[in-house]
């Protein structure tokens, strides 16, 4: 039997918030799901007040929801599932059931997380996460959706490769800096020295290189500059915070952005009802969420996110610069809401880096491939 690995630090019990039905997502439905569903009175009566309950795209199904409409439209007034309580839960599709659970294959067993878009498992609440067990069990044997680690091939950058056991030293070697230095500073090391070891090596156009045997040298690579990397790596957060918003503004507005990065002058957030520096961007951070975002960054490890979506360069830099980009966003929309920072803006915060940067990751890519190229081209010379 396959061992499921738990995290004894994650607690959840659903709150039926239903914010997971609300986010927008395109929630895939099979076939079988879809021929269960489509001869129910339910879902007739949803045709008739609000129209296709489904949509096809190409050779797959999903349920039906809009930009102007994000909701599930299947999900009732009281924020509750129609599904689950005319039909059951099992009538449900795989992907509604394992939510929020992100289940991660490796050679070790299947390392089962949790997404902190939940409000239940951002918040901790609840029993520990293992007393679920048997029921994710039965979802496994029904197909539940799985993320797959392999034993080898895990992409750092470029075509520059390690096995799952290089990757696995990589971690234990993290991990015993951030008991030492703290998980941020033992994050900043670990991509710091990483893309010292990778400005070395030439571009590869075509085959592929092994370098697990390159991962011990970077935690003491003689071009690591002196002092915190967290300190030599700060200019690159303020890079992915500049990057992101500009991708939410309209193109003739980056060269504002990219201006304010290089040149210090004020920018606007028409979206939050801000305009500044960058300076005066990062002044609205608020150190009172560090205990909470070193719980979530400290499970982001364990369930073995940094290997989920290779490669692994660009997703230890988006780690370490997550601290910033959530103790801003939320300083930005404690403004917009014209009061003190509090939770619920850090939680919105959150909510919004679990949609659009880690784990459900719409942007990830594109910004932080650019920041690790620019990493590199600094290191570079």
């Amino acid at each position: 039997m396959t061992r499921l690995h738990f995290d004894p630090q994650q607690n959840y019990d659903c709150l039926m918030c239903g914010r997971g039905c609300r986010a927008g997502w395109d929630i895939p439905v099979e076939p079988e799901v879809v021929a269960n569903l489509e001869k129910r009175p339910l879902v007739l009566r949803i045709i008739q007040e609000q129209g296709p309950v489904f949509r096809q795209v190409e050779d797959a199904t999903f349920i039906q929801n809009s930009k102007d409409c994000p909701n599930c439209r299947l999900l009732a007034e009281d924020q509750l599932c129609s599904i689950h309580r005319e039909l059951g839960f099992e009538a449900k599709p795989a992907t509604c059931k394992l939510f929020p659970f992100v289940m991660t294959q490796t050679p070790e067993g299947i390392f089962v997380g949790t997404t902190y878009y939940c409000t239940a498992t951002r918040q901790n609440h609840g029993r520990n996460t293992s007393v679920h067990e048997a029921d994710l069990r039965v979802q496994l044997e029904h197909g539940a959706p799985i993320n797959k680690v392999a034993a080898d091939g895990l992409v750092i950058h470029n075509r520059y490769y390690i096995s799952y056991r290089d990757y696995l030293g990589l971690e234990k070697e993290l991990l015993t800096r951030a008991e030492a230095l703290g998980l941020r500073e033992a994050l900043a090391q670990a991509t710091l020295g990483l893309a010292c070891v990778m400005a070395e090596l030439p571009l590869l156009e075509d085959g592929v290189e092994a370098i697990g045997k390159k991962l011990p040298e970077m935690w003491s690579h003689p071009a690591m500059p002196p002092g915190s990397a967290g300190r030599q790596l700060r200019s690159l957060g303020d890079l992915q915070l500049c990057d992101y918003f500009k991708f939410s503004l309209e193109r003739g507005k980056w060269d504002e952005v990219e201006a304010a990065l290089y040149d210090g002058t004020p920018f606007a957030l028409p979206h939050y009802s801000w305009r500044g520096t960058l300076a005066e961007l990062n002044a609205l951070a608020d150190e009172r969420f560090d205990a909470d975002i070193d719980r979530y960054l400290n499970h982001l490890v364990w369930r073995k996110a940094l290997v989920v979506h290779p490669p692994l360069l660009p997703s230890l830099l988006q780690m370490t610069m997550l601290p910033q980009f959530l103790k801003v966003h939320a300083g930005l929309l404690a403004h917009k809401r014209g009061h003190s920072v509090c939770h619920q803006d850090y939680w919105d915060a959150l909510e919004e880096a679990e949609t659009y940067l880690v784990t459900h990751g719409r942007n990830r890519r594109v910004i932080n491939e650019l920041a690790v190229e620019v990493m590199l081209n600094m290191l570079r010379g």
